[in-house]
């Protein structure tokens, strides 16, 4: 018994001195000093891409984990890599939130929001609003009231997860293959009606490196015959344009106009090339009456080529990102002043990711509060 109860002691005392913070601090580290620079100099960096405008959370985690690779103890730190992958891969956020939280509870106040997003994430709709409610039981601070309704929301969520679990569903999800994926990122495919060409964005090596690692988004294509897809290239020039991130939102039905996303002003906005002859143009900005000061991220054309929904999260709005729509006026060759397309669609959330679709064959959607706001949510019009 004695040997059972010292063994536990010891192994309760090991797994406390593992969960220590160890913060950056050169005194901690005075036997490996020059390991301790470098890794000093990748958080550094990693912190002047995560305190840039706009953030860069790619380029910064890269940073971060190099530091990680030397101190993984630093709460701090992980919580830092948590938030990188909450803003571009949220399913390997939970491993650096719950270290973090784990290491250092008071590491942000927002740390159980997080945790709780994590299981949200999971399917673990109990812990997660445990999480939740731990956190709305804490959140008093003025600068947390919007996260804290955020809370409530996402408790709702779980609820309706929970309900809708219980109504199993048989369904078949397929890798797409090696002529597309890549084991870098490959994301937001747009396909013509016909589902003969895919035009999608990369992170790829053969993109173009960044100054501070990582890489520039470009557009790939990929054609698709007899069933299957072809080895996916580089659109090219001039879609792709060297030392800048280029990114595909939208794809006329047709597959002859592209929506492709760039922030060389700064706001991000949509631009607009078309299939001339089987060569992309120039992809032109938009007019003003749908790119604004604001951030402008999608675009999705109708069937006639008269309408263009798109988001934006400009003033005026009911929310965040808000649905838009612009009508072609023929007699004046340019699009219509924009129009909100209303709270039935519009929420105080952010809408996103808009597509206009004609539904062929029986489907089922989900209530839109079972989605994470900041998930896509697909509309069909009542025909």
């Amino acid at each position: 018994m004695k040997k059972i109860i010292v063994s536990f002691l010891f192994s309760a005392l090991a797994l406390n001195a593992w969960l220590q913070d160890v913060p950056f601090d050169k005194a901690l580290f005075k036997d490996r000093k020059e390991e301790f620079k470098v890794a000093e100099e990748a958080l550094e960096t990693g912190d002047m891409h995560y305190m840039s405008f706009p953030a860069d959370y790619q380029t910064a985690v890269t940073y971060y984990l190099k530091a990680n690779a030397f101190n993984p103890n630093s709460g701090d730190l992980n919580y830092k890599i948590g938030m990188c992958y909450l803003n571009f891969d949220k399913y390997q956020m939970k491993q650096y939130f719950e270290k973090a939280y784990n290491l250092k509870p008071t590491v942000s106040p927002d740390i159980l929001f997080y945790l709780g997003w994590c299981y949200h994430l999971d399917g673990n709709w109990t812990k997660a609003m445990e999480y939740y409610n731990m956190f709305a039981g804490k959140a008093t601070a003025p600068e947390l009231a919007s996260l804290k309704t955020e809370a409530f929301k996402k408790i709702q969520e779980c609820k309706n997860g929970q309900a809708l679990e219980s109504q199993k569903a048989r369904v078949w999800i397929d890798n797409i293959g090696d002529e597309i994926n890549s084991q870098y990122p490959d994301y937001a495919p747009v396909i013509s009606t016909d589902e003969a060409l895919m035009i999608f964005t990369t992170r790829r090596p053969d993109t173009e490196e960044m100054a501070f690692g990582g890489y520039f988004e470009d557009l790939y294509v990929s054609k698709r015959e007899n069933g299957v897809w072809s080895k996916a290239v580089p659109i090219g020039k001039p879609v792709n344009v060297k030392g800048q991130h280029d990114a595909t939102i939208g794809l006329s039905p047709d597959g002859h106009t592209l929506y492709v996303y760039n922030d060389d002003r700064g706001n991000g906005d949509i631009y607009e090339s078309v299939d001339e002859d089987g060569a992309w143009s120039q992809p032109e900005l938009m007019e003003k009456s749908i790119n604004t000061d604001a951030h402008e991220p999608d675009a999705s054309l109708t069937f006639d080529g008269k309408r263009l929904y798109f988001t934006s999260d400009k003033p005026g709005g009911t929310g965040g990102h808000d649905i838009y729509y612009s009508d072609w006026n023929d007699e004046k060759q340019k699009w219509g002043e924009a129009v909100n397309v209303g709270t039935v669609l519009n929420t105080p959330y952010d809408e996103r990711s808009v597509l206009f679709t004609r539904m062929v064959r029986p489907c089922i959607l989900h209530p839109r509060d079972t989605i994470p706001w900041e998930d896509m949510i697909c509309f069909i019009p009542n025909w």
